[in-house]
């Protein structure tokens, strides 16, 4: 596969709708050889192929090679043998790429052929386990059909006969050209699906597990009240579970001894979040009060050194010596006022050239 949430559906269908020939060609072409199968009635664990027959050693010419992946071929037979008709509708499907997983939630009903009367609605959820058929290096695994290169519509152009009057039939019944089971628009969608991922990764399947509610694969056997009574039963269990929690909730050791939130719950991860916005929030306002020292500090300079340039107006420009230093002797011989800045202590303005309010007068 290389589309496995678009093909999944397919293979479904194909499994629990199509011939014993279709059943075997697609189990070898998407399943791997120790493909492994759990279903509430029957288990198949996973094993690679055995020498099943008489004769020693590895003649091959009294006996023959038995994989899990044929013991599931004849657990689908038998399944379509007991229903020769299912109808059969995968909902969703979800492809987790993480864990290389697809979950298909899937309704069908099942008839069994000697109980005409009879139809078993059931839904189940199925967990396809996914393997890469390829490693990195672009090598063929053990595991891979001597087929699994070939587009799907050349594999079909290989069958027998009775398989190509099947395509037809269902090329027939299709009133429109966009429908599900035209198998012209199946096999578009199936090339263009493998041109578009031409460079992808294509995958085989290593495990399915079909997962039933109880009451749901009860009905399997037949029509007996056993479904009702179980959902009975469960309601009683929900009755039960409200009466216990709401008498001895207060009694228990988990009540009072857990004093933490779940690890990696919901309050958990917002009590993680509040602390990292907190400490956002608290490098902004850092940021921010360092930069308001610097520009009251400036401003405070600037201050300062607009006051010296009005005392140096009034001084009447004789603070100028011979090195043009400021402050060294005045022009009237006033004192030296040094430099302005020698001492942090130096708060005293300079000495100004008249006193108790009087002016310069000029001469």
């Amino acid at each position: 596969m290389q589309n496995p949430d678009q093909e999944a559906r397919q293979i479904v269908r194909s499994l629990c709708q199509g011939t014993a020939a279709e059943q075997r060609r697609t189990l070898d072409r998407f399943f791997t050889p120790d493909f492994a199968f759990v279903h509430p009635f029957c288990a198949v664990p996973p094993f690679a192929e055995r020498r099943v027959g008489f004769g020693g050693g590895d003649d091959r010419r009294w006996g023959v090679g038995v994989s899990s992946r044929d013991v599931v071929r004849c657990v689908f037979q038998w399944y379509r043998m007991l229903s020769p008709k299912i109808e059969i509708e995968v909902d969703s499907v979800l492809h987790d790429q993480a864990r290389n997983k697809l979950f298909l939630d899937i309704r069908q009903t099942f008839s069994v052929w000697f109980i005409p009367a009879y139809h078993a609605h059931v839904r189940l959820v199925t967990i396809l386990d996914l393997v890469p058929a390829y490693d990195d290096n672009q090598k063929h695994y053990h595991h891979q059909p001597a087929n699994f290169h070939e587009p799907l519509d050349k594999l079909l152009s290989n069958n027998d006969d009775t398989h190509q009057e099947t395509i037809k039939r269902h090329h027939s019944s299709s009133s429109s050209p966009s429908s599900p089971n035209n198998i012209n628009t199946i096999l578009t969608n199936s090339d263009s699906n493998n041109k578009s991922n031409s460079n992808g990764r294509k995958w085989l399947i290593s495990r399915q597990e079909d997962l039933y509610q109880v009451n749901e694969f009860l009905r399997f056997a037949g029509p007996t009240p056993l479904p009702f009574l179980w959902s009975l039963f469960q309601l009683g269990a929900t009755a039960v579970c409200v009466l216990m929690a709401t008498l001895f909730l207060r009694l228990s050791p988990w009540f009072w001894g857990q004093k933490e939130p779940a690890r990696a719950g919901v309050e958990a991860v917002i009590e993680v979040r509040d602390d990292e916005r907190g400490e956002r929030e608290d490098e902004k306002k850092g940021g921010l009060k360092t930069r308001t020292r610097q520009v009251g500090a400036e401003s405070v300079n600037g201050d300062f050194d607009e006051d010296e340039d009005e005392d140096e107006q009034k001084n009447g420009g004789g603070n100028h010596g011979k090195n043009g230093s400021r402050g060294e002797v005045d022009g009237h011989g006033n004192g030296t006022n040094g430099h302005r800045r020698t001492s942090s202590t130096h708060s005293q303005p300079p000495k100004k050239p008249w006193k108790n309010g009087g002016s310069i007068k000029k001469r």
